[in-house]
């Protein structure tokens, strides 16, 4: 009798079997860090503290995928510079690259509740208490450049 292969949804990176490879799942985590921090180095930097002291095979993708996520709100770690977020934009699809382009505390409420699928407790333990309200503002802004 076969079988399906294991899943796992968060947000909008898509389900995928457990056999989806570890370069794919830190690609799309990377995305995350990317939407959040506004700019490569940034994103990068969070990467790297999320990883630090963690062997990723081990950790449940979920709590991994949070541990980025803290890293890359880090107020020190947002990208000011136009450059930055320049970059950034390039890397994604038009759609996200709009995403970067949104003030921090919009960009942060927007990715959490709109892309992630994160409740309103689990935005405000990530210190993102108007994640509803950031989210409607971004969805409005974006709607506006479209």
């Amino acid at each position: 009798m076969a079988t399906m292969p294991s899943t796992m949804t968060v947000g909008f990176m898509r389900a995928q079997p457990l056999e989806y490879s570890i370069k794919d799942r830190f690609s799309q985590i990377f995305t995350v860090a990317l939407l959040l921090s506004g700019g490569v180095r940034q994103a990068e930097a969070a990467m790297l503290d999320a990883i630090r002291g963690r062997d990723p095979e081990q950790v449940p993708e979920r709590a991994f995928l949070l541990d980025c996520v803290r890293a890359s709100m880090d107020p020190r770690r947002q990208a000011e510079a136009q450059e930055d977020m320049d970059k950034a934009a390039f890397l994604l699809p038009s759609e996200l690259g709009r995403i970067v382009r949104l003030a921090p505390r919009l960009r942060h409420g927007f990715v959490l509740r709109m892309l992630l699928g994160l409740s309103r407790e689990e935005c405000a333990r990530l210190n993102v208490a108007d994640a509803d309200l950031s989210a409607g503002c971004a969805a409005q802004q974006l709607a506006q450049a479209a």
